[in-house]
């Protein structure tokens, strides 16, 4: 029998005599090959359940794609789904004080071969106690040559999906940070007593986007209502002042901010600041985010009235699972955001 083997047989005995009562520390190990802040947003929503499955325990999550850690910590900035959040190699990582592991990556059978390397004194002597489960097919975007290896933890994934089916995605904003959003606004042109309406005009797929002069029709339709400002994200400060002003002219675009460069935590707090009336744009990324924002707030007493209106626009949903409903949840309140 191959090494590798034997400590797979190992793990599922160590994963049959698994309590959940006894569980005191659980390490998530997350990696995608492709990153889109809308899937994150929802798929972090998802696994907030492991908290409340696994009440004694300690929850930390550790990412393999180091390159996407300025985007992962300001989706889970203030979550109390997770105690730790890293991006440790594999060598840095003592798994040896953890109870149970989650995969969620394609290396499975790289982990395995990984984990005997490190642990084989263990595991010879039956010293090595560490549950392993796998979430990666579930999760991961099909890979025609992943193999996944670990078994799936059913009780934790129907728990997971009869939860998240009940409770719409959320995402943590402090007071604090509300209260710098205004005050950045202010300072950036807003009046008290203004309106304050914020459109998205990115998205992963430009298909997604409105015809460019509808997009701009409709601005300038906003801008003609008084006393009011629209806020647009510039991230990369790639010039969308200057390509606006040429759209709008001179005296519309003095009515538009612009957020340039400010990191995207700090764009998420403009989101959730007391001025927005309306949040507009496509199926994407920061739509996800905002109505995350809008519930986690509404959650924590915020007032029905006191909500922006949220408004997606779509086109047609791509693939025989594919609709509004798990995107957006549909009328029973059920999934998506």
């Amino acid at each position: 029998m191959q090494p590798s083997n034997i400590l797979l047989e190992r793990i599922l005995e160590n994963n049959q005599q698994l309590q959940v009562e006894h569980v005191k520390k659980i390490l998530i190990i997350y990696e995608e090959k492709s990153f889109f802040i809308g899937d994150t947003c929802l798929l972090f929503n998802k696994l907030r359940y492991v908290r409340s499955f696994f009440p004694n325990a300690e929850v930390d999550i550790n990412f393999l794609n180091k390159k996407n850690m300025r985007l992962y910590r300001p989706i889970l900035e203030n979550s109390p789904n997770f105690d730790n959040i890293k991006d440790d190699e594999w060598s840095d990582i003592p798994f040896e004080d953890y109870d149970m592991l989650l995969c969620i990556t394609y290396k499975e059978p790289v982990l395995l071969n990984f984990l005997y390397e490190k642990y084989r004194h263990q595991i010879r002597n039956r010293q090595f106690h560490l549950a392993v489960f796998s979430f990666s097919e579930s999760t991961l975007a099909k890979e025609p040559t992943a193999e996944y290896l670990f078994p799936d933890y059913e009780a934790l994934r129907e728990y997971t999906v009869s939860n998240s089916s009940k409770v719409p995605c959320e995402l943590y904003v402090t007071n604090e940070e509300r209260a710098w959003a205004d005050q950045w606004l202010e300072s950036n042109g807003i009046k008290k007593g203004e309106r304050l309406c914020i459109l998205m005009d990115s998205a992963s797929e430009k298909r997604k986007l409105l015809n460019i002069d509808v997009y701009f029709d409709f601005l300038a339709g906003i801008l003609r209502q008084p006393n009011t400002k629209v806020l647009i994200f510039d991230e990369k400060n790639i010039g969308k002042e200057t390509f606006y002003g040429e759209w709008l002219g001179k005296e519309n675009i003095k009515n538009v901010i612009f957020s340039k460069q400010l990191p995207f935590r700090q764009d998420l707090a403009l989101i959730s600041s007391s001025y927005p009336k309306m949040v507009f744009g496509p199926c994407t990324g920061l739509m996800h985010c905002a109505s995350s924002i809008y519930n986690n707030l509404l959650r924590k007493g915020l007032p029905v009235a006191d909500i922006p209106l949220l408004i997606t626009y779509t086109g047609e949903y791509l693939g025989e699972r594919n609709s509004i409903n798990v995107w957006w949840g549909d009328r029973t309140g059920q999934g998506g955001c």
